[in-house]
């Protein structure tokens, strides 16, 4: 089941993806083909939160990290439900960004770039507007969600203020390459960076903690 899980995308896997995604994501330490060769993980995403409480005014606000205490507490003890919260974070990139993460779908996009005669072929538009929509369906699920974990952040952080509004900023860097190891105070590429306006607090959710 693990094999057919994490190796590489083919026929069989596919057919075996409903029952081996079940099986995995029951299990404490979920993961996936991506963090190996040959195609590893080689960005670092943040995710920031300005609060407004009432009757303040939206300018020079505080960023608040939200999402490295995640990873920080999930890198002292790994037997902990940060190890599952702390996905959470790259999810919400994924999303937000309007990236589709499943192999299938990818390799189907990849197909589709190949193609040689792109103007003329009905199929690779249709495939590359299913794709399109597929994208925005997905980024709007993101920011939504992104939105309800903030407010929920922000309820945990002022458990007795009333909070009126709230921005997201999801950013991501590129690791430092190997090759600047010895460089003194090394600056990332970013690679991301997307302010997502303000927003009314998610009255529905509760604390984070």
């Amino acid at each position: 089941m693990v094999i057919f899980a994490v190796g590489p995308t083919n026929p069989i896997s596919t057919n075996l993806n409903p029952i081996t995604s079940k099986y995995l994501d029951k299990t404490w330490f979920a993961q996936n083909w991506h963090l190996f060769a040959p195609d590893p993980l080689t960005k670092n995403n943040y995710i920031y939160m300005q609060i407004k409480f009432d009757n303040e005014a939206e300018e020079d606000k505080e960023w608040i990290d939200i999402a490295s205490p995640l990873i920080e507490n999930n890198h002292k003890n790994v037997i902990t439900p940060y190890n599952r919260i702390v996905r959470i974070v790259d999810g919400f990139h994924t999303e937000v960004a309007g990236q589709i993460s499943d192999d299938l779908i990818v390799k189907y996009e990849e197909a589709i770039v190949k193609k040689e005669d792109k103007d003329k072929d009905k199929n690779k538009n249709d495939g590359k507007k299913m794709i399109d929509e597929q994208s925005k369906r997905i980024k709007e699920k993101g920011e939504k969600t992104i939105y309800r974990y903030a407010s929920s952040y922000a309820k945990a952080l002022y458990p007795n203020k009333n909070i009126d509004s709230i921005k997201v900023r999801v950013t991501s860097y590129n690791v430092i390459p190997f090759s600047q190891r010895g460089v003194k105070n090394p600056k990332p590429e970013l690679m991301y960076d997307n302010d997502l306006g303000w927003r009314k607090i998610d009255k529905d959710v509760i604390s984070f903690y």
